[in-house]
């Protein structure tokens, strides 16, 4: 048997055996979105929209994760939604994530900022984060926040508009247009999470799309240094950035081509509602969501 079938049914067998974690309580609620088509409009958090959630059945006090979909997977059905939610819940948090129209603000620095009011602003009682906060396990003084894309930018100015936000991870945010909209500290020039509570993921391909301004991109946005290239450029604390490399399981995606939708089985296809690649879901390298998930516990 070669070596590398061995590792394979290894990590197979693995996976196979590992005792379930418990099953968390599932929950449903609402919040106002952004209503995307009035653009100019500041007051527009006035869309209903639905929320996923999971909590763990224990009684208690938990921290909070909020994690927010990509443009285009606004219909309900988001696997990888709601396998972050899944495992996070696991992971001993209350986990949600919402759904928001994001075609019309996704090369809009501006509509993303007005998204991610409706969705955090701790002065609006109609916000993803108050449906959170109602729930009586959620301990709101410990919030993380995740989201793939459009999403991953909201995530990272949750904190400009809630207090208690400690930590932001970003899938899939420096493509070739995050690369050319998104190198500046947003929402007036700032960022309220510090270099150190800020995690950037993302595919090879979309690093490569724009190589001259992608890496710079990544660097400023992170505080990190890094040279163009590089994979790992992650601190000792976790924080910084990490580019998901090209390669077959069990080190890399399944299809074999790390792009934009890398949390994929078809990362070439992207699409949220796909299967999740088994690897970043159950793996312990850097691009996986246990991994993050345990970055994220870090931090709080």
């Amino acid at each position: 048997m070669s070596h590398r079938l061995l590792v394979l049914l290894t990590v197979i067998l693995t996976l196979t055996v590992a005792t379930p974690a418990a099953a968390g309580v599932r929950f449903t609620a609402s919040f106002k979105a952004h209503d995307a088509y009035a653009y100019f409009v500041e007051d527009t958090c006035k869309v209903e929209r639905s929320i996923t959630g999971e909590e763990p059945d224990a009684a208690g006090k938990y921290p909070v994760l909020i994690y927010v979909h990509g443009t285009g997977a606004e219909t309900g059905d988001l696997a990888t939604g709601n396998t972050v939610v899944a495992a996070a819940s696991a992971a001993g948090f209350v986990a949600v994530a919402p759904t928001y129209l994001g075609g019309p603000t996704v090369s809009s620095p501006h509509g993303i900022d007005l998204q991610t009011r409706c969705m955090f602003d701790r002065s609006l009682p109609t916000t993803v984060l108050s449906a959170v906060c109602a729930r009586p396990k959620a301990d709101c003084s410990r919030i993380v926040v995740a989201g793939h894309s459009q999403g991953g930018m909201i995530s990272l100015r949750a904190a400009n508009w809630a207090t208690g936000v400690k930590a932001g991870w970003a899938l899939g945010v420096f493509d070739s247009m995050w690369s050319t909209s998104f190198t500046s500290r947003e929402h007036g020039g700032t960022r309220a999470l510090p270099d150190r509570a800020v995690r950037v993921v993302t595919g090879r391909a979309d690093m490569d799309v724009l190589v001259a301004d992608t890496w710079s991109s990544v660097n400023r946005f992170t505080g990190q240094a890094c040279a163009r290239g590089t994979v790992d450029c992650l601190r000792g604390d976790g924080s910084g950035w990490y580019v998901v490399p090209h390669a077959p399981p069990p080190a890399g995606p399944t299809d074999g081509s790390a792009d934009h939708c890398y949390m994929n089985v078809d990362g070439t296809r992207c699409y949220e509602i796909m299967p999740v690649d088994p690897f970043w879901r159950d793996g312990s390298a850097p691009w996986t969501l246990r991994s993050a998930l345990a970055w994220l516990r870090s931090k709080i």
